[in-house]
């Protein structure tokens, strides 16, 4: 980068990039058991600003895992029998109509 951006090459003599921290973190994600994660932390040097990266080993399990976490966000499902009925539905094997 430094050959292609003299602003880069300035910036970087002048000491003025922050400092990465790194390490490895294991989640127990109640959706989808454990999930190791690297985890890398850019700072900015001279402000409290810092920034998290959390990261997966692409192609192993745990990149799976979040993947599906991703497909899955914040939602919570519910199971068949909690969801309501439309109006005017029978429960299924009460033999009841909804009209009756």
């Amino acid at each position: 980068m430094r050959a292609r951006s003299d602003r880069f090459a300035q910036l970087w003599d002048s000491a003025a990039v922050g400092r990465a921290e790194a390490g490895r973190k294991t989640v127990d994600h109640p959706r989808v058991g454990a999930v190791t994660l690297d985890c890398d932390v850019l700072s900015v040097a001279g402000s409290d600003l810092r920034i998290l990266v959390h990261t997966a080993e692409p192609g192993s399990p745990d990149a799976e895992r979040l993947a599906l976490l991703a497909v899955l966000g914040t939602r919570t499902l519910a199971p068949a029998e909690d969801r309501e009925q439309p109006r005017g539905s029978a429960t299924m094997g009460d033999g009841r109509s909804g009209g009756a």
